[in-house]
């Protein structure tokens, strides 16, 4: 795991938000499908907040996809957002869109002006 790899996770209601900070590689996502499988609640969605991620290995974004199938979780009830989403790519994940500004959203899901993209472009 990056040495300067960080994970903060918060709860509002069902839902699992999750802050990632620093650089992702494999031990990253070794570790981020720790958390989740830990603190997830198995009925909520589950936000990952991309804001903070400083460069994005690819070897650590393949394994985060190959984790989560191996896990059993959900990819409906996952979706990424900040600004590097797009970077974090997950197929059959979401993404948080501002309906306004088209841009990565930095709600959870529930402000008037998010639209839930079902599927990353």
């Amino acid at each position: 795991m990056s040495a300067n790899f960080k994970i903060q996770t918060h709860k509002t209601k069902n839902d699992l938000n999750i802050d990632l900070t620093g650089d992702f590689d494999g031990g990253s996502a070794y570790e981020l499908i720790h958390t989740i499988t830990r603190h997830d609640s198995g009925t909520g969605a589950i936000v990952i907040n991309t804001d903070k991620l400083g460069h994005i290995i690819p070897f650590g974004h393949q394994m985060l996809d190959k984790l989560i199938g191996i896990n059993n979780i959900s990819r409906q009830r996952i979706f990424m957002k900040g600004k590097k989403c797009r970077l974090m790519k997950i197929d059959g994940c979401g993404q948080l869109i501002c309906g306004k500004t088209g841009s990565p959203c930095q709600c959870t899901g529930k402000c008037p002006n998010c639209i839930i993209v079902d599927e990353l472009q």
